[in-house]
């Protein structure tokens, strides 16, 4: 590689680390596809590793939706996912579960609720191993936390199987409004 493509990409790379999240348009479900991706931060292409991640957090993501929104609970336009320490330098798809996915930092959560009526904001903290997975889904509706959810998988013939899902109210208990379903 020629030295100044070198530093053109340095810069395009610290650039894009540092440039605001965009919105994305609203694309097709992901089911096993990536037909519209949103980037969580700049990545490396064709790493398995960092693909095998992202896969995991958007079927995490995608168990989490199935579960929360049923029995006529509407799912929102956009989840906003926090882009945080915790989260990972992987790719999601731009929609998942019908859900469009929009990364952001909690700065830009607060410049959106500026001028949005509701915002739910998910922070995702995932442990994946070998064998199986853990991940925390924090759910915040207004930069209220609502409710902790715990996804566990497990590893069977090289894909992850969800093994238990389940619901804590560590910040009170949920208020019940028309068409809301707690577990």
């Amino acid at each position: 590689m020629k030295i100044p493509l070198l530093y053109i990409f340095t810069a395009i790379l610290v650039w894009s680390c540092n440039a605001p999240a965009a919105d994305t348009k609203k694309g097709p479900a992901i089911t096993g596809s990536h037909a519209g991706t949103v980037q969580a931060v700049a990545q490396p292409q064709n790493s398995s590793v960092q693909e095998g991640e992202a896969q995991a957090y958007t079927k995490a993501i995608a168990e989490y939706i199935k579960e929360v929104y049923t029995k006529g609970k509407q799912l929102p336009d956009t989840l906003f996912i926090g882009r945080n320490i915790d989260f990972p330098d992987i790719t999601l798809p731009a929609t998942i579960e019908q859900a469009r996915i929009v990364l952001l930092t909690s700065e830009e959560a607060q410049q959106k609720l500026a001028y949005r009526k509701t915002l739910v904001y998910l922070n995702v903290m995932g442990w994946i191993e070998k064998d199986k997975a853990e991940f925390l889904i924090v759910r915040f509706n207004e930069f209220k936390p609502q409710h902790n959810c715990h996804i566990y998988f497990e590893r069977s013939e090289g894909m992850l199987v969800l093994d238990s899902l389940g619901f804590n109210y560590p910040y009170g208990k949920p208020q019940k409004r028309e068409g809301d379903f707690h577990h």
